[in-house]
């Protein structure tokens, strides 16, 4: 396996607990997990920063024995996609309780700590992206009315409102239409990015995924965004009508 210069100073910066953000009983759960793994697929692996880039195929399992172990969340994160691109069983359901029980901590996330916040978050995004699962899409549904979740997880908004475009148009609409108000962000989560910059990002994200709906509510929305909008929406609305049109046109 090649070691490239930004992996060999992730694992220095782990080593100097820059990287990896994780405690004294998170590095002993690794140590078992990869004492098991190394010997079974004759691995020589010692760090996150080695899970978090290689993929070692068939080791899903393993993973899934002691994932539930780590206290802390960003080692979580990095093996998530271990499970999923192994398929193991039931995948979907556990990575989703995972996901809950990260979310019920997210508020105590502190503004020193956005770093961390984000790649838990990205992790998370990549893997319902990646599965596509059809038993957690009402669960997805029900997470994404919540603004937080909206704006931590656009990759999953996209790929729901092509999943199921008829129950996603109402969510995205009322994005676009009502700003998200600051003390509903500030009431669930203590961070430093400005509440406006967040009510933007979810609603960029909303118009970007309307292109996957096929209505004459959605084509009304996107025309009124082009016509009076703001100009920072007004190119993505543009876009998103024209492939509205071009795939009625297809039909």
């Amino acid at each position: 396996m090649y070691y490239n210069r930004v992996l060999i100073d992730t694992i220095e910066r782990e080593k100097s607990e820059k990287a990896f953000v994780s405690t004294v009983e998170d590095k002993k759960v690794l140590s078992d997990m990869l004492l098991e793994i190394n010997h079974i697929f004759g691995k020589d692996f010692h760090y996150f920063a080695e899970l978090d880039v290689f993929y070692i195929k068939g080791a899903g399992n393993i993973v899934r024995k002691y994932i539930e172990l780590f206290p802390s969340e960003v080692p979580k994160a990095v093996l998530l996609r271990q499970m999923y691109l192994d398929k193991i069983n039931e995948c979907d359901k556990l990575i989703l309780e995972l996901y809950l029980s990260f979310r019920k901590k997210r508020d105590s996330f502190l503004v020193d700590q956005d770093n961390i916040l984000a790649y838990v978050s990205v992790c998370y995004d990549n893997a319902f992206w990646k599965m596509k699962s059809k038993r957690i899409q009402n669960s997805l549904f029900e997470l994404l009315k919540e603004p937080l979740d909206a704006y931590f997880l656009p990759l999953t908004m996209e790929m729901l409102t092509r999943k199921i475009p008829d129950l996603m148009q109402g969510i995205l609409i009322n994005y676009i239409k009502n700003p998200v108000s600051s003390e509903r962000i500030n009431s669930r989560i203590k961070r430093g990015l400005r509440n406006d910059y967040i009510d933007e990002q979810i609603k960029y994200n909303s118009i970007d995924s309307l292109k996957h709906i096929m209505s004459d509510e959605a084509i009304a929305i996107l025309e009124e965004i082009i016509l009076t909008g703001e100009k920072k929406y007004k190119d993505l609305a543009q876009k998103s009508y024209k492939c509205i049109r071009k795939k009625m046109k297809q039909q």
